[in-house]
This record gives C-alpha cells, sequence and structure tokens, in this order.
C-alpha cells in the first residue's frame, strides 16, 4: 500500500513504520528521530514545521505534559495512517483509521485533527 521507508532506518514499532512510509508516499519530508534514537518525538517534519509522536493508543495527560514543555508544534498520531475520508461511513473501508490530537506550548491540548493527503498539512475538523 505505501512505499516503504528507507532501508537505513529503522523504527521503533511497526506504527511508526507505517507512519514514515506514510509521509514518504506522500512526498513529505521527514526526518526520523530528530533528538535521537529513544529522544521524544519520533519526526519531524521540516516543510510543515512541525513534530510528529506516534502512539499505539491516545497520550497519556504525561505524554500531553511533556509535549507542552517542548515549547514546539507537536501533533500525537495513533491509528493505521491513511487519507482521511469525509464521509464517516467510508473511514474504516478504503482509508486510514486514526485519531490526531494537536499540542502547543501553553496552549490547550486541540483535538480532531487529521493529515490532509492532497495539501499535505494537517488541519483541524
Amino acid at each position: 500500500f505505501f512505499k516503504k521507508a528507507r532501508p537505513t532506518e529503522t523504527h521503533d514499532s511497526q506504527t511508526e513504520q507505517r507512519w514514515a512510509d506514510f509521509f514518504r508516499d506522500q512526498g513529505v519530508e521527514y526526518e526520523a528521530h530528530p533528538r535521537g534514537r529513544d529522544a521524544f518525538p519520533d519526526f519531524f517534519l521540516s516543510e510543515l514545521d512541525v513534530y510528529v509522536e506516534v502512539k499505539p493508543s491516545a497520550p497519556s495527560r504525561q505524554e500531553i505534559t511533556q509535549a507542552r514543555n517542548f515549547a514546539r508544534t507537536i501533533f500525537f498520531v495513533w491509528g493505521t495512517p491513511g487519507r482521511w475520508a469525509d464521509d464517516v461511513r467510508d473511514r474504516d473501508a478504503v482509508y486510514g483509521q486514526y485519531h490526531c490530537c494537536k499540542v502547543v506550548a501553553d496552549e490547550i491540548v486541540e483535538w480532531n485533527w487529521y493529515f490532509d493527503t492532497d495539501d499535505k498539512e494537517f488541519k483541524s475538523l
């Protein structure tokens, strides 16, 4: 479905690998592990000037606090990446099923974001 990530890249999980493949397939330039292999966050999307942290489920309060202390925009993503469907009935069939939230330093967490594959940017629902 997606192109494979660079052979020299290694990712901590299959979900992280899927997101790397998704960004690559969409033509989005990214840097994996921009602050070191075991450091937070997982990706830096240079064209968008945002960081992305891949999680197996919704971020915990501790992780959200960590993101706020990071002092940069971070998107938490969890689930299977893919093209976002406008019609809820289509989401499970053809498109990825994932969730996304935005955390900005000293701001409230904003839920209900998605990655627009046409404009290649994160957008609020």
